[in-house]
């Protein structure tokens, strides 16, 4: 009898672990998805929870774990999980407008919202089961990441890290002294500054043309004023030396 019982003991407890090899964890089932430039688009379809963080930070590196644990109940909760490495995505950075880390949002169908809350599981949880984000206002369409304002600034940051991998390439790579990559920097600062105000000058002059040749018009006046066979100005000359008419 005892030996029956160690028997189902044993049966049971390989029934569990088989159960638990075979069925992944919640931690197993969803990870973080990392956001790039070339998949950020996602995010305005359905509901996203997005941080944004920097490795060198200190409270990014505390809420890492939080952040972990909330994606592993991304399939209950219907959302999707995010986190953008700005020091990597600096155009996203650029994009949303990052001025201080972590920095949270919440986006659901495009409509965008700051996470000011406390950055912890339970409170993560609580504000999205709880629809507290309904309480929050969203971004305006100036501040929104998919605005003509701010796509125009993902790439002013985009330009400034393309120019600063220039300046170690000369600097590190070419092994060239500092003051060439400045002559190059303002070289090429001066010549787009001269495309730019071309480009300005044909734009004006396209849309608001001034008024050609006046020479030519001022021409054409004379010759409808000065008779047919008299020599230009007599007309003129007699109309400047003629007395005026007395009035009574």
């Amino acid at each position: 009898m005892r030996l029956q019982c160690r028997h189902m003991v044993l049966l049971g407890i390989l029934a569990i672990l088989l159960v638990l090899a075979i069925t992944p964890g919640r931690a197993e089932r969803h990870s973080v998805v990392t956001l790039t430039d070339q998949n950020w688009t996602a995010i305005l379809r359905g509901e996203w929870m997005v941080e944004f963080y920097a490795p060198w930070c200190p409270a990014c590196q505390r809420l890492q774990r939080d952040w972990q644990a909330l994606s592993t109940w991304s399939e209950d909760l219907g959302i999707h999980v995010a986190k953008v490495d700005i020091t990597v995505e600096a155009g996203l950075g650029g994009r949303f407008l990052i001025s201080s880390l972590p920095t949270i949002y919440h986006i659901k169908d495009g409509e965008v919202r700051l996470y000011e809350g406390h950055r912890t599981e339970n409170h993560l949880l609580a504000f999205i089961e709880g629809e507290k984000w309904k309480l929050v206002e969203p971004l305006s369409y100036w501040r929104s990441p998919s605005s003509l304002p701010m796509a125009f600034l993902a790439s002013i940051m985009r330009l400034s890290v393309l120019a600063k991998d220039f300046h170690n390439y000369i600097i590190e790579t070419l092994e060239l002294p500092q003051w060439m990559s400045y002559a190059v920097f303002g070289l090429l600062t001066i010549g787009a500054g001269l495309i730019l105000g071309l480009i300005f000058v044909l734009f004006c002059e396209s849309c608001f043309p001034s008024n050609k040749q006046p020479w030519r018009q001022s021409r054409a006046v004379k010759e409808i004023k000065t008779p047919a066979g008299e020599a230009p100005g007599k007309a003129e000359q007699e109309v400047r030396h003629r007395p005026a008419a007395r009035v009574e």
